[in-house]
């Protein structure tokens, strides 16, 4: 099981269901791709492992002193560039 938060822009974010509070049955990228043909070839991860929170435990189902692993970053569909034309990552992870 994964949990994922992403922030997007607005214009990024109009038209999907992203915002939706039903689980997606595909990946976020999948998802951009195929409701807005943005794909997201280049990004930059942050790998770590940290304890769950409360919530994060409940949802996943272990203990709150599990570790668990998480990736934060950025995607976005230009590779020469990591900012969006507004100065920000397109997505953040």
């Amino acid at each position: 099981m994964e949990l994922a938060s992403a922030w997007l822009s607005l214009e990024a974010a109009a038209g999907t269901d992203l915002a939706s509070p039903d689980l997606l049955d595909e990946s976020i990228r999948q998802h951009l791709q195929s409701r807005k043909k943005i794909r997201l070839d280049h990004g930059v991860q942050q790998i770590t492992a940290r304890h769950p929170t409360g919530e994060e435990a409940a949802l996943l189902r272990v203990a709150a002193d599990a570790p668990i692993h998480t990736n934060s970053g950025y995607l976005s569909n230009n590779p020469q560039s990591s900012l969006h034309s507004s100065g920000r990552p397109p997505i953040l992870v």
